[in-house]
């Protein structure tokens, strides 16, 4: 039976389609800690966007092409095993994770790397003497035994990886899902330049969070001489990170894009007499679709709207990375929240009347206790000092 004629998609059509697929990867992933069952969907999606199939190659990669957009990423990676090694006589089973820069071993220098060759040549296990690469572990598991299809049997490699649980997971549960992440990573990449070149509008899904709050409330030991950092925070999807600093005379809050400063904000200390171990609390939100940054002190609003664009950060996707803890650190933080949404002023304030309690939680002012997990429903995020 010869295949009926087909119209080519347009290039904002295959970008409305790379959203979507974006979409449900990123909603899969999110989903994963609570229910290792969205793994099927995730290595569906991860199929149709990385993974050369039926003589097509994947879709993300056709849009990195088309807008020649780099898939470079700062990785440390191990390299693929050495069947001819001693060592790899009768290897029965081995893992060879990649890791982000920072985050492996610090033995192994990290590099930039093309995402789309590691996934096509780096192998993610090695199994019964087969080194298994990303691209071939993904097909494997969607192709048999996640939404593309689900078969009545599979590859003896995978079941024998579905037997072995590290920590209780299934070893190939992270590493399908830190190859997720980074595809969000390029998938933003492909979507900021197709939003500056064609005009490109995101739809608007109504679980997508665009707007985000970060809270942080700390104090000083002793006023630093310079500037000193406070905490990081950092998401490596929209290549963003929000640096919070000290020194005699400000607070400052540095915006970096891509590794590059896109603004510092600098605010005034809270009073002229901020006495040492006296906490403040300082709230930065931001609106993905109004571009814009608010930053509100001890419950107090800076501005009506700072100008900021750093494209579009998804609150989910940040991350503590920069945490001193060193013993005689000058400053401290007493936690760290973030929200999936714009914080009022009234809310603000409300942080800084917590009170912490004998048994290390905190309580509303009211004297209603307030747990490490939530804050008002919203995701929170608490790292004591």
């Amino acid at each position: 039976m010869t295949r009926k004629k087909r119209i080519k998609k347009s290039l904002l059509q295959q970008l409305s389609d790379l959203d979507d697929h974006i979409y449900l990867l990123r909603k899969n992933l999110l989903d994963l800690c609570e229910d290792q069952a969205h793994l099927k969907a995730i290595a569906a999606e991860l199929r149709v966007l990385i993974c050369y199939s039926k003589g097509v190659e994947g879709l993300l990669w056709r849009m990195v092409e088309q807008l020649n957009i780099s898939d470079a990423v700062e990785l440390h990676i191990a390299g693929n095993v050495n069947k001819n090694h001693p060592l790899a006589t009768s290897l029965e089973l081995a893992f060879v994770p990649i890791q982000r820069a920072g985050f492996g071993p610090p033995e192994l220098p990290p590099n930039y790397y093309s995402l789309k060759n590691v996934i096509k040549s780096c192998e993610a296990v090695f199994v019964a003497g087969k080194g298994l690469t990303h691209e071939y572990l993904i097909k494997a598991v969607a192709q048999q035994m996640g939404s593309s299809h689900e078969l009545d049997s599979i590859e003896t490699t995978l079941a024998k990886l579905k037997q072995i649980f590290i920590n209780g997971v299934q070893p190939y549960v992270p590493v399908l899902a830190l190859d997720s992440e980074l595809v969000l990573q390029i998938g933003e990449r492909v979507f900021e330049m197709a939003e500056k070149r064609l005009e490109f509008i995101r739809k608007d899904h109504e679980s997508e969070s665009c707007n985000f709050s970060i809270a942080l409330r700390f104090g000083y030991y002793e006023l630093p001489a310079n500037k000193t950092m406070i905490v990081a925070m950092q998401s490596f999807v929209s290549e963003v990170e929000f640096v919070f600093s000290l020194s005699k005379t400000t607070i400052d809050c540095s915006i970096y894009k891509s590794g590059k400063e896109i603004k510092t904000l600098s605010l005034n200390h809270p009073s002229s007499n901020w006495k040492p171990k006296e906490d403040a609390v300082i709230v930065i939100s931001y609106s993905s679709k109004a571009r814009q940054i608010h930053i509100i002190m001890n419950g107090v609003n800076q501005d009506n709207g700072i100008p900021c664009d750093i494209g579009w950060v998804h609150v989910e996707h940040l991350k503590p990375t920069g945490i001193p803890k060193s013993e005689d650190y000058p400053v401290y933080r007493q936690f760290l929240f973030t929200y999936c949404r714009l914080l009022s002023s009234r809310e603000a304030k409300s942080l800084l009347e917590l009170e912490i309690q004998n048994d290390g939680n905190w309580k509303s002012p009211d004297g209603a206790p307030l747990f490490m997990t939530h804050v008002d429903n919203d995701d929170g995020r608490i790292f004591p000092r």
